[in-house]
């Protein structure tokens, strides 16, 4: 836990950043390794705290995921066996849907599955999206945890905001492919990335182990919900795919990437809202993460 804040702590301060979380789970079981966020509060001092500060802004703020959204479509469409990750995607001149051009920061002419994660492509994951349907992809996204309180009992959880697939218009279908127009928690987000580190089997993460009760014995928490988000084989392929991020060519993690430790991840970059309007100059930005690649133990 120290460390996760001091790491943060220096994070925040090279990016000039106003705020930031830290969240590592066991994809093996669940259990919330680490917690730390910026801004923070010292709970001897509540009664000069305005209420909205003390809030636990991991468990209670929802905002939108960015780009690491890329890797539950693409996994979602792997599942579904709409795509395989050598299908090679026409990009050039964008991609137009009712209501908005969708277009590349910078643009290539051809990717296939893997180079779309790789490069972070959001016309490339629009054409996955549309080639998935948006049932499918909706139905994925709810078994990775994503618009549901995730179970960690924490009070005030946020579900965040995942509206269903029969609302969604086509501009909806395919701003939702690069994580516009849905929000997530922090948790949510690590419990998704970490059910690909756990063979695809999503688990209801938690912070309490266990309580002692008045006689002195220990009662252990119950095991945590499961259910499977995706195929094993299809976690395996992400699992891939998110180390090419990190150390493949033209990748957007290279900075993830650990001195004999294979990793996997994705980046994101959201836009803030502001005014209802998305903002040109402040940000968002994500990473989502697993290692070690051979045998996940921190998501």
């Amino acid at each position: 836990q120290a460390e996760a804040e001091q790491a943060l702590a220096d994070g925040i301060v090279s990016a000039k950043a106003r705020g930031g979380f830290v969240v590592a789970i066991d994809p093996r079981n669940g259990e919330v390794l680490a917690l730390a966020e910026v801004p923070r509060f010292d709970p001897n001092d509540f009664r000069r705290l305005r209420f909205p500060d003390t809030r636990a802004r991991t468990f209670t703020d929802a905002v939108e995921p960015g780009s690491t959204f890329k890797t539950f479509l693409i996994a979602a469409a792997l599942d579904a066996g709409a795509v395989r990750p050598t299908d090679v995607f026409d990009l050039r001149g964008g991609l137009y849907v009712p209501g908005k051009q969708i277009k590349d920061l910078h643009p290539r002419p051809s990717l296939d599955v893997s180079g779309i994660l790789r490069h972070s492509s959001n016309v490339g994951a629009v054409k996955i999206a549309q080639k998935l349907g948006p049932q499918s992809h909706y139905d994925t996204l709810r078994r990775f945890g994503f618009g549901e309180r995730s179970g960690s009992g924490f009070p005030d959880e946020s579900s965040g905001i995942l509206r269903n697939y029969k609302r969604w218009r086509p501009v909806d279908a395919a701003t939702v492919a690069f994580g516009q127009g849905v929000s997530v928690t922090t948790l949510q987000l690590a419990a998704a990335t970490a059910a690909l580190g756990n063979d695809g089997v999503w688990m209801e993460p938690h912070i309490v182990r266990g309580r002692r009760r008045p006689n002195g014995t220990w009662e252990m928490t119950p095991p945590a919900e499961t259910r499977r988000a995706v195929s094993s084989e299809t976690a395996a392929a992400m699992r891939a795919m998110m180390e090419g991020v990190v150390s493949g060519e033209g990748g957007t993690g290279k900075r993830a990437q650990l001195r004999g430790v294979r990793v996997g991840g994705k980046t994101g970059t959201a836009q803030k809202l502001e005014g209802g309007r998305y903002a040109n100059d402040t940000y968002i930005g994500w990473f989502i993460g697993l290692a070690p690649l051979d045998a996940p133990r921190v998501a």
